[in-house]
């Protein structure tokens, strides 16, 4: 069953954006079609980083699905396991050493002149 987390909307305004603002929205729900009821809204449907336009107020939101924010790094790392497995199975390593040529770059310090 899908949630609406109205608690965490939170609006932030839109540059050029004639005094409209935009909320940035949290459900758990699926990527698209999340039909839900805000007491203040009405009836609305949001799709994951789909900005929803509402004609009647001046703050539109902005909707982020939890489940979209664990599922699609994982189906991302499935993809990876899985070409890695056929490359092994071919006695390749291509990607497995772009992999680690990539892991020992973001390994590598780097300086930051950062102030409080």
């Amino acid at each position: 069953m899908a949630t609406w987390l109205d608690p965490h909307v939170q609006a932030k305004g839109v540059a050029g954006g004639l005094g409209r603002r935009i909320g940035w929205s949290s459900y758990v729900g699926p990527r698209t079609n999340f039909s839900t009821d805000i007491p203040t809204w009405g009836k609305i449907t949001l799709s994951h980083l789909t900005p929803y336009i509402n004609s009647k107020r001046n703050v539109d939101l902005f909707p982020v699905s939890i489940n979209c924010l664990v599922d699609d790094p994982e189906q991302v790392f499935d993809l990876i396991a899985s070409d890695l497995q056929n490359e092994q199975t071919t006695g390749g390593a291509a990607l497995l050493n772009k992999m680690r040529a990539s892991t020992q770059l973001l390994d590598q310090p780097v300086s930051v002149n950062f102030t409080w």
